[in-house]
């Protein structure tokens, strides 16, 4: 899976909504899984923090590992869910 190409997928859109991408990757293991399913999953949580941010804000997306494990995190400037 190369994590660049998911983010330029949603680039443009994002830029064109005001929304800034804060991108900080840093080395990640070797994944198992399928490829294609890891970009969608990707892809929607993307799509799912720029709806958070309908006048504009910040996606960041950092990764991370301890060991042998990979953990990403995303996260936006938006309300968030209320209770």
């Amino acid at each position: 899976m190369n994590p660049q190409r998911v983010i330029e997928v949603r680039r443009y859109n994002l830029e064109a909504g005001k929304v800034h991408l804060d991108v900080r990757l840093g080395a990640v293991p070797e994944l198992v899984g399928d490829q294609y399913q890891l970009e969608q999953v990707f892809l929607n949580l993307l799509t799912n923090a720029e709806q958070a941010l309908p006048d504009g804000g910040r996606i960041t997306i950092e990764s991370s590992t301890v060991g042998d494990v990979a953990r990403v995190a995303v996260t936006d400037t938006g309300a968030g869910i209320p209770e």
